[in-house]
């Protein structure tokens, strides 16, 4: 069993968190140049194209970044970064009704930067949603 300060956990999903979403609750998004590094998709000025992009992207940003600053093992990174993508798809209608399991074969399974390292964590995280769903 892998070592961690949950403290330092929080803090990063709390940094990646704020990279995109709603502003004041309106249906504003805003979305930081970093998770753009992970999209399939850019628009022209350089970002993801969409809520789902930005979302995918996320989820990848999550899982390398708590992998590199947090040392946690598979499981715990995928249980994180389905709490994080379940709470960024609830932020967004028509997203919140969004099976995960679905939201994970359209945009993050064919997702370039989904690689032999992030197969492994989504394994886990594709098991953990065939949980959630029954």
């Amino acid at each position: 069993m892998a070592n961690y300060n949950i403290k330092d956990v929080y803090k990063e999903i709390s940094t990646i968190d704020g990279y995109f979403g709603m502003q004041h609750g309106q249906n504003v998004e805003f979305s930081n140049s970093t998770l753009s590094t992970y999209c399939r998709y850019l628009d022209s000025l350089g970002f993801c194209r969409d809520y789902l992009e930005m979302a995918s992207s996320g989820v990848i940003y999550v899982l390398k970044t708590l992998k590199e600053k947090c040392n946690l093992e598979y499981d715990k990174l995928a249980e994180y970064a389905i709490l994080w993508l379940r709470y960024k798809l609830n932020q967004k209608s028509p997203y919140h009704k969004t099976e995960l399991n679905d939201f994970y074969t359209k945009n993050i399974e064919k997702n370039k930067y989904y690689d032999e390292k992030i197969k492994v964590i989504l394994v886990v995280f594709t098991e953990l949603t065939y949980i959630d769903a029954s």
